[in-house]
């Protein structure tokens, strides 16, 4: 009777680390961009795989940037640029992501007529991506490796006028919506 007390005692407490541990498991499939953000401003190298990012993946920093910049009339009396560069220096490595909210390394603010936009001086791997939403890298520079083979892009997507110094993977890449896609001259 004893022998039979532990056993269900012990398959009871196996069932409950087993069923803690998938609760944890299922908690960490979800990222938030914003934690994403904070480890590429202190030049962490980024890898992610079979996770959801929630949250929009602004490579711009606009949000920050955008209160400190001087009015448009100012900038343009100066003879000024209205645009506003970030360098991404970590290594980005996605792999069967999704992205459930945009995906920002371009942004024209109308407001306040500024463009910001996205630079990226190491690789950047979005293999097997979903972007559920909005994906734009208008006017972004890849001075290595750039890779979204096998990716979906649901929304709108935009690599006009990005720059590949090296050769951009889009094999199996599916887009659900129009790409723009122009190069600059040869």
């Amino acid at each position: 009777m004893k022998t039979q007390q532990n056993t269900l005692k012990l398959t009871f407490i196996a069932f409950l680390l087993v069923s803690l541990f998938s609760l944890n498991a299922q908690a960490q499939t979800t990222v938030k961009a914003s934690d994403i953000m904070k480890a590429i401003k202190n030049r962490e190298d980024i890898k992610y795989s079979n996770v959801t990012v929630s949250g929009t993946l602004d490579f711009t920093y606009m949000d920050e940037k955008a209160p400190d910049l001087p009015r448009r009339r100012s900038w343009w009396r100066n003879g000024g640029d209205n645009t506003v560069n970030e360098l991404i220096k970590s290594k980005i490595t996605f792999e069967n992501v999704v992205f459930e909210n945009d995906v920002i390394a371009y942004f024209h603010d109308d407001r306040s007529e500024y463009t910001f936009t996205a630079d990226f001086e190491e690789d950047v791997i979005f293999k097997n991506c979903k972007f559920e939403r909005d994906a734009m890298f208008k006017y972004s520079e890849f001075e290595r490796e750039a890779s979204f083979a096998g990716s979906i892009f649901k929304d709108e997507s935009t690599f006009k006028y990005a720059e590949f110094s090296r050769l951009a993977d889009f094999s199996n890449t599916q887009f659900v919506e129009n790409a723009i896609f122009q190069v600059h001259g040869v």
